[in-house]
Parts: C-alpha cells; sequence; structure tokens
C-alpha cells in the first residue's frame, strides 16, 4: 500500500516537472530571449530600438514594433526602421507570431522562416537578403501574406 502510494506520488512529481519544463520553453520570458537575440543581430538598432530594454523581461509588450496578446508576442512590425545586420533564425521561437515584417531595413545574408503556425502576414521586402526562399512552407500552415 505504501509503495503504491509513493509510486502516485512520484508520478504526479514528475507529471507536474514535464508540465512546467514546455510552459517555460514557450513562455513570455522566452520570448523575451529570443527578441534580444534578434537585436544583437541587428547594425543601427538605437535609437529605432531604444525601449527593448534586455533587463526588463516584463516589459517586452511595450517595446517599439511588438503587440502582445495573453503575454505573448504576436506580431513584430519593423518596418522601414532602417536597420541593418541580419535576422537570426531564432524569430522561428515566437511560436505565437501572426504578423512579422522586416520590410524597408537593410538587413543581409539568409533568413529562414519555420514551425510558426500561427504565422497568417510575413513582409521582408525592400532589404538585402541572400539565398533562395526554399523553406518548409508546411509549417507555415496559416500564412496568407508573403511580401519577398
Amino acid at each position: 500500500m505504501v509503495f503504491c502510494i509513493l509510486l502516485s506520488l512520484f508520478s504526479l512529481f514528475t507529471s507536474a516537472i514535464s508540465s512546467s519544463v514546455f510552459v517555460s520553453a514557450f513562455s513570455p520570458v522566452n520570448d523575451f530571449h529570443v527578441l534580444v537575440s534578434l537585436k544583437q543581430g541587428f547594425l543601427s538598432p538605437e535609437p529605432a530600438l531604444t525601449s527593448w530594454n534586455s533587463s526588463n523581461p516584463s516589459s517586452v509588450c511595450s517595446w517599439a514594433g511588438v503587440l502582445c496578446s495573453q503575454d505573448r508576442v504576436v506580431s513584430l512590425d519593423l518596418t522601414d526602421l532602417d536597420l541593418g545586420g541580419s535576422v537570426s533564425a531564432q524569430v522561428s521561437r515566437l511560436d505565437m507570431l501572426t504578423y512579422l515584417s522586416l520590410a524597408g531595413n537593410n538587413f543581409r545574408g539568409g533568413i529562414e522562416v519555420a514551425n510558426l503556425s500561427s504565422l497568417q502576414s510575413l513582409n521582408i521586402s525592400h532589404n538585402q537578403f541572400t539565398g533562395g526562399l526554399d523553406w518548409n512552407y508546411s509549417t507555415l500552415s496559416n500564412l496568407q501574406v508573403f511580401d519577398a
């Protein structure tokens, strides 16, 4: 009897741990880290992104170009901010993103967007990206607008 109780408690404990690991992998804190990583790849992010305060994760929803719903990033609009540099593949970790516009900047190098099943609109036009757009579009299942 004691063994059964201990086994049940152990199962509950491991279940709670795996649930919390899953939640922390896709969370507002994750969104914060992704955006900080993106900013690090940008050239000339100031003054356009001065509100992107990397010391305060809870401020992410008030950052320029960021729109949130239920404390998660759902829109990232960096249109015409005169940004340069590169766009990290980390952008694909913004798993709740529905709108992404990087248009009208001077981003260079390759870009790949994947595994964003909520993404509906993607604009990467008027940049200096190189490489192909042979992405796995099946991972962008709700994409309706794509401007390259």
